[in-house]
């Protein structure tokens, strides 16, 4: 059996999905080739960014259900570096247990 952080980097980097990894404070500090893939930014440009940044129209919406820790998939429209708007299905999960770590799922 894989060590599990070498099962979820596998998991990450082959799903089709969008994934982004922030910590409470919104604070990406991981994301995946399909989120690069889809949005147009590199990992490097992700990192330590605000992830309600990449979504202004929804940010009010999104911060009230991460209040409530509401967990259903939203409807967001992402801004992708090159400024055109991606509506996008978006699935966050907060892991309290792992370093408050919150883990967002995005397709389109």
């Amino acid at each position: 059996m894989f060590d599990s952080k070498v099962n979820i980097c596998c998991f990450c980097a082959t799903t089709y999905q969008g994934i982004t990894v922030h910590n409470d404070d919104e604070i990406i500090f991981n994301a995946n080739h399909a989120f690069v893939t889809m949005t147009g930014y590199q990992v490097k440009d992700l990192i330590g960014k605000n992830s309600l940044e990449i979504i202004p129209e929804s940010q009010e919406f999104i911060r009230k259900n991460i209040l409530s820790n509401y967990e259903k998939p939203d409807e967001v429209v992402v801004v992708k570096k090159t400024v055109l708007l991606l509506p996008f299905n978006c699935k966050a999960k907060s892991f309290p247990g792992a370093r408050n770590a919150s883990v967002g799922s995005e397709r389109y």
